[in-house]
């Protein structure tokens, strides 16, 4: 009785396991096909991007020199290193009119992050006229003026510096004639406006200027006269100067 009863529940039991063991293997073989097409799949993924990639891949590029310029347009800073300039100035006082032709040679001293220090040497031929009343006068000029940027791609230059000059010509006033000399001191202040890698426009003033004048008239003793003048007198020349640069271009950051 106990043996007809052991043998239906032995029967049963392996069969319970056999069924277990095959669904537990499908699972396994599903788990691995699974795991494998994950793999495969990423690593097409892979592959696809690496080719994408290769395909923008950026050019070798070449150093930029910053000192060699290919377009005027792409000038941020025009600093030369030695200019020519050449312009004329104009002045009123309380009868007379005087202007003044100019030529100068600038060159530069040092160098800064913003500005620049330079040296000129010029030549003024300035005529004063007024009813019977003439001048005439050659002054040699030397000035050391700070050129500043002022706007952030230094195509404006503040420019501010001294002046020292001496003069020599003649004056005529009904037909009596007197020799003059003169000695100047001024403070010059104006501006640069950068034009082309080129051409540069100065607008240079006195904010303060001294001068001595010695006289030796045809008839009579020499004598002495000095005058004062500042930035808003009459009598004080504003003068539009066109520099043209002579050496090669400087490109600044």
């Amino acid at each position: 009785m106990k043996t007809t009863f052991l043998k239906p529940a032995l029967f049963t039991l392996l069969l319970t396991l056999f069924f277990n063991n095959l669904i537990a293997q499908n699972n396994f073989d599903a788990s691995a096909t699974l795991q494998h097409s994950s793999f495969n799949f990423e690593s097409t993924a892979l592959d696809n991007l690496q080719d994408e990639v290769n395909l923008y891949a950026f050019e070798e590029t070449k150093p930029i020199d910053f000192y060699e310029i290919q377009d005027e347009r792409s000038v941020a800073a025009i600093l030369a290193r030695a200019m020519f300039g050449f312009g004329a100035g104009i002045a009123f006082g309380e009868n007379e009119t005087i202007w003044c032709l100019q030529a100068a040679y600038y060159m530069q001293l040092s160098m800064f992050a913003n500005s620049a220090l330079y040296g000129a040497l010029g030549l003024v031929y300035e005529g004063w006229s007024y009813d019977n009343f003439t001048r005439s006068l050659f002054d040699f000029q030397l000035k050391l003026l700070m050129f500043s940027a002022l706007t952030r791609y230094k195509e404006v230059f503040l420019v501010y510096g001294i002046l020292g000059a001496y003069g020599f010509g003649s004056e005529k006033y009904n037909n009596f004639n007197t020799d003059i000399t003169r000695f100047t001191a001024s403070l010059i202040l104006g501006l640069n406006i950068i034009l082309t890698t080129r051409l540069t426009l100065a607008i240079h003033t006195s904010m303060f200027s001294y001068q001595r004048y010695n006289y030796k008239p045809e008839n009579g003793n020499d004598y002495n006269n000095s005058f004062s003048r500042f930035f808003l007198n009459k009598q004080n020349l504003v003068a539009l100067t066109l520099l043209i640069n002579l050496s090669q271009v400087q490109l600044r950051n």
